[in-house]
C-alpha cells in the first residue's frame, strides 16, 4: 500500500498547527496564573486584606448584568467582569437566562480592601 505524500504532509501540517495552538494556550494560562499570583503577593506584602462582601442592588431601567458586574467588580478586565456576572447568576439562582427587569433585587458581591 502506497502512502500519499500529500496526505502525510497535510497531516503533519495539521499536527504542527495543533501543537502550536496548544503551546500558545499553555503559555497564556501560565502567564495568567503567574499574574494572578503576583497580584495577590503584592497585596499581601503591602499588608492589605481583601474581604468579600455582598450587597442588594435594585435593578433600574436599562441595567444589564454586565453593567452591574462592571460597577461592583474589583477586576475591570473582561474576564473579571464575566466571573462577577457568573457569581451574580449563581447567587440569584439565574440558571439559564440573564434577563433582569427594572425593580428586581439582586445579591451582588464586591470586595473591600483594608490595611
Amino acid at each position: 500500500m502506497r502512502t500519499n505524500r500529500r496526505t502525510v504532509k497535510g497531516y503533519n501540517r495539521i499536527m504542527s498547527i495543533r501543537l502550536a495552538a496548544l503551546a500558545v494556550i499553555i503559555v497564556l494560562a501560565v502567564s495568567i496564573l503567574i499574574g494572578g499570583m503576583r497580584r495577590s503577593a503584592n497585596a499581601s506584602e503591602a499588608g492589605v486584606v481583601r474581604a468579600k462582601c455582598y450587597t442588594n442592588v435594585e435593578v433600574n431601567k436599562g441595567d444589564t448584568l454586565w453593567a452591574i458586574a462592571g460597577e461592583y467588580s474589583d477586576d475591570k478586565s473582561a474576564a473579571g467582569i464575566q466571573a462577577c456576572v457568573e457569581e451574580i447568576r449563581e447567587l440569584n439562582n439565574m440558571k439559564y437566562f440573564d434577563v433582569i427587569c427594572s425593580g428586581d433585587k439582586l445579591i451582588v458581591p464586591y470586595y473591600v480592601y483594608e490595611e
